[in-house]
């Protein structure tokens, strides 16, 4: 994913050292990572779950409940 992400990028972290990057950076860089994570994890999914994971992330981008409806344990654990 990071291999994948970084190719995507690379022009835009040459142009931050001269100062030059776009005003929609922001965008661009969070459709590279989303695109990144799409095509990395997806390679690796049969023909018969990609569909579940199509429908997993539509409705993680249009702000669904996923945590709820998928009963996901993302519990944040902290280090004293």
């Amino acid at each position: 994913m990071i291999n994948v992400f970084e190719s995507m990028v690379i022009e835009y972290k040459e142009m931050e050292n001269e100062k030059k990057l776009p005003k929609e950076i922001e965008e661009i860089i969070n459709n590279c990572l989303l695109f990144s994570v799409i095509w990395s994890i997806g390679c690796g999914l049969d023909e018969f779950t990609r569909p579940k994971f199509d429908t997993f992330l539509q409705e993680m981008i249009f702000g669904d409940d996923i945590i709820t409806k998928y009963k996901l344990d993302l519990a944040v654990t902290t280090q004293d």
